[in-house]
């Protein structure tokens, strides 16, 4: 099937010809439409764009050649297919003179119809992915450390190039283990800063910290405000360069009205009376609760807004799939052969067919950081030059199997009605569980039409909403 839902227009004089054609559609992964004229379809098109085009005929007098050659334009990039009385080379030569693509007898059933429209589908998707695969490689799969071709990342590579023109406070968000700190760093290194100390603080550091004092010293007697900021601090060492403040969600009350005093204030002042020193850029990272944080008032809602002046939404590995390849075997490379002599000394070390199977099902729930570490030890412990899915860990291993309990080889005695029920409900709740709801995403993974989609969580009594 295909990676997203097929718009397909029906024209055709018979309503329950359409509206059967239609039935067979939809649950293959069609969203349809009806027309009842060309020039009806033309305006449907131009108001939302249109995969498959089907055209019927009763006869030889509806085929206005001259007609059809002036609509073309208006139908341009649309798969046109013509529904003809009966085969015959007359048809075949005029339609496909005017621009139809396929020609097909009327007369077929439309479910065998229907299938005809699904290769026509396939093959629609195929030259997409072609198309995709071909921008992959013309665009650029690394930007500084990060690595990735995927369209998450050209679209945060092109941020972070914005963002390095900039000088205001940047709060990279992103799941644990994906780059927060390595998005910072390039935003750093691009910028007009790049030549000046980069300062990472990992703010998980002062959990324990009631005072702040990691960051800008102790408090002196009877004092709140930050002060002086003393030379060792991150922001004096920083200078004019960056500071990035890692899960600065675990800052302390505390420490967290300090940085807001330090930030209204445009310079601090160094050790020596009367010398004021710039203020360093500041860039934050944390998690995607931040917010529900601040709504919970566990964050300082001033402080929040203070740091979130710009954002970088830093993707998880599960919404770069197609990064996954790159991105182990760039890991594998890392500590293939490593000099501990842990590891395989020869180069070549790679994953078999089935395991690159597993990992692409994997979810990933620690991310890149997840995905190193298994590398990491994957290499260290290889007994040959590939890695089998045995070589993986349970979790992997059992990524994208069923659950145990829809497993057929423990189930024969149970009908199939009553297994397919059983699996379709797991499988629709596992699904907006994944896409959080999200009926579009949901679509997408699934490769069913919307409205397929909403009538089969319906049947099991879901609602997106309650996966929100």
């Amino acid at each position: 099937m295909w990676s997203h839902v097929v718009d397909a227009i029906i024209v055709d004089d018979d309503d329950a010809f359409a509206k059967n054609l239609t039935g067979e559609l939809e649950p293959a992964g069609f969203k349809t439409r009806i027309a009842n004229s060309l020039h009806e379809a033309c305006s449907l098109v131009e108001g939302a764009a249109c995969d498959i085009l089907v055209v019927g005929f009763n006869n030889s007098s509806d085929v206005n050649a001259d007609f059809y050659r002036s609509v073309m334009d208006r139908l341009a990039g649309t798969h046109l297919t013509a529904l003809v009385p009966e085969e015959s080379e007359f048809y075949e030569r005029l339609l496909r003179d005017v621009g139809f693509h396929l020609v097909l007898p009327r007369e077929l059933p439309p479910g065998r119809l229907a299938q005809f429209l699904t290769s026509q589908g396939e093959i629609l998707e195929l030259k997409r992915q072609n198309y995709r695969l071909r921008q992959m490689l013309d665009a650029p799969t690394t930007y500084e450390t990060l690595i990735g071709g995927s369209a998450p990342m050209r679209s945060l590579y092109r941020l972070i190039d914005q963002l390095a023109r900039t000088d205001a406070p940047v709060l990279a968000i992103g799941e644990p283990g994906t780059e927060r700190i390595e998005v910072a760093r390039s935003i750093h290194r691009k910028s007009t800063r790049g030549a000046h100390p980069l300062i990472v603080v990992d703010c998980v550091n002062g959990e324990q910290d009631e005072e702040g004092s990691f960051l800008f010293g102790p408090l002196g007697e009877g004092e709140f405000a930050t002060g002086p900021c003393p030379t060792h601090s991150a922001f004096a060492k920083a200078s004019n360069g960056t500071v990035v403040l890692h899960r600065v969600e675990c800052l302390r009350q505390v420490a967290q009205r300090r940085l807001l005093d330090f930030m209204r204030r445009p310079f601090y002042q160094g050790e020596t009376a009367n010398c004021p020193q710039p203020l360093s850029r500041l860039m934050t990272t944390t998690h995607p609760d931040l917010k529900k944080q601040v709504e919970d008032g566990g964050f300082m809602r001033e402080l929040f807004y203070r740091i979130n002046i710009l954002q970088a939404r830093v993707p998880s590995l599960r919404e770069r799939r197609e990064d996954i390849p790159m991105l182990a075997q760039h890991f594998l490379d890392e500590n293939n052969g490593a000099p501990d002599g842990e590891g395989p000394s020869g180069p070549g070390l790679s994953l078999s067919s089935r395991a690159w199977l597993h990992l692409f099902q994997y979810d990933w729930p620690e991310n890149v950081d997840e995905l190193s570490d298994l590398m990491r030890s994957l290499a260290q412990s290889a007994q040959g030059d590939q890695i089998e899915v045995d070589d993986l860990p349970e979790a992997v291993r059992d990524a994208g199997q069923p659950p145990p309990e829809l497993r057929a080889d423990e189930h024969y005695d149970m009908p199939l009605k009553e297994a397919k029920r059983m699996f379709e409900s797991e499988y629709f709740k596992g699904l907006l569980t994944r896409t959080q709801g999200n009926m579009t995403l949901a679509s997408r993974h699934s490769r069913v039409g919307r409205p397929y989609l909403y009538k089969k969580i319906r049947e099991y009594g879901l609602e997106p909403d309650s996966f929100r």
